[in-house]
């Protein structure tokens, strides 16, 4: 009898361990998921006010002048809308966040989980599209032209 209990003694440790293990697993993931949640949609915010900035920069310097930014994405995907001329974002969520406001020259909202951000540059003509998405992108923004009180920028990978 002594060697049986040994084994029931394993059994019920083991089970009592893995128990454990997937309560916390469980209990861990969704704080892990709004932590991620919240990175992407600061990093987003962080990364279009560079956009911003450099485009504000170039505008006041005039006729071709360029600047060049390298623009890190852990997740969503940025896209300069030629039609609008506005920078736009958009990001899955993983977890219940919601979003909504306008917070540094950015209007947020979530609609089915998904985040939207867009920011409307004034007098600013985006004379082509272009798409960023997860990993290392680099941007190159050029000031190419006044028309109408309008400064056309081309932005090129």
């Amino acid at each position: 009898m002594k060697g049986l209990s040994e084994y029931i003694t394993l059994a019920t440790l083991m089970a009592v361990s893995l128990s454990v293990l997937i309560i916390s697993v469980e209990f861990v993931k969704p704080l892990i998921e709004k932590s991620r949640d919240n990175f992407v949609v600061n990093e987003a915010i962080s990364n279009i006010q560079r956009i911003i900035d450099a485009i504000n920069q170039i505008s006041s310097e005039g006729e071709g002048s360029r600047r060049s930014l390298e623009i890190k994405v852990t997740d969503g995907k940025y896209f300069f809308d030629q039609n609008s001329d506005t920078l736009n974002f958009t990001y899955v969520l993983s977890s219940d966040l919601h979003f909504s406001g306008f917070r540094d020259g950015v209007n947020i909202t979530t609609e089915n989980k998904v985040v939207k951000m867009f920011a409307k540059l004034d007098n600013v003509d985006f004379l082509n599209g272009h798409t960023m998405s997860k990993g290392d992108n680099k941007v190159a923004l050029e000031y190419q032209s006044f028309d109408e009180n309008v400064i056309k920028i081309s932005i090129t990978p």
